[in-house]
Formats: structure tokens, sequence, C-alpha cells
């Protein structure tokens, strides 16, 4: 189960392991689970939209599609400065979705484009509107 330290610079982590921010020299401090969900997904939300613009691409990678095909996993990034930027972490948060054990997001659903559902949540998420970011597979 997941805890919420808060840091001294006021950011917040999801953490399994608490005791870990505890001890001589750490200042994290513990969060209800409730405040700590909500303030990690502001949180999150707003790293994001300093990672991401209004118009920016955002990459799929298709990782793999379960047996009975109603499942996929997905990566995402961004490039920036030339360079991917793994997004995964960030949408699994922002979004609900879980991590699947090798890579990529466990995106549920079939009969339409997976990716840029989720690319859509996104924008809509962040920006209010669902077509501000472009839906790109590679």
């Amino acid at each position: 189960m997941l805890a919420y330290i808060e840091t001294s610079s006021g950011r917040v982590h999801a953490t399994g392991n608490p005791d870990l921010w505890r001890g001589p020299g750490l200042t994290g401090v513990q969060l209800s689970r409730a405040d700590g969900e909500r303030r990690f997904r502001a949180q999150v939300d707003s790293d994001l939209r300093e990672i991401l613009e209004e118009g920016d691409t955002v990459w799929c990678v298709l990782r793999g599609v379960s047996a009975s095909g109603m499942s996929r996993r997905i990566d995402f990034y961004s490039l920036k400065t030339g360079r991917p930027f793994w997004l995964s972490g960030y949408m699994s948060t922002a979004l609900g979705l879980r991590r699947a054990k090798g890579q990529g997001l466990i995106v549920q659903g079939c009969g339409m484009d997976m990716g840029f559902h989720c690319v859509h949540n996104l924008a809509m998420r962040l920006f209010g509107s669902g077509y501000t970011l472009k839906c790109e597979w590679i």
C-alpha cells in the first residue's frame, strides 16, 4: 500500500516504504491517504503542464496485446530537445492506469485507437480540451 510523504521542499512523494523517509536529517511528514492522493495527483498534473504544451505530440509505443485482445500495454513519450521523455509514469497517476510488470501502462478496451484515447483524456485533464495534444504511434 502506498503512503504519501511531504518533504520540506513541499513536494509530495508516493512510496511503498515510508520508514525510509524517517531518521536523522530526513524531514518527511506522512500525509493522510486522501490528502496525499489529492495533492500528489495535483502535483503530477502541474508537472505534466510544465512538460507538455498545447499542440505537442505524445508518441505511443505498443508493447503488447493480451491474448483476448481486450487490453494493451502502451508506453507514452514526448520529444523534448530532440530526445525522448518518458511520460508513462506521469500518465499512470494522472489517468489512474496501472503499470504493467514489464513495460507500458495497461489500457483496457478494443475497437478504437487506445493510444489516442489516453492522449485525449490526458489533454482533457490538463487543458480542458481533448484536442490540444497530438497523438502519433511509433
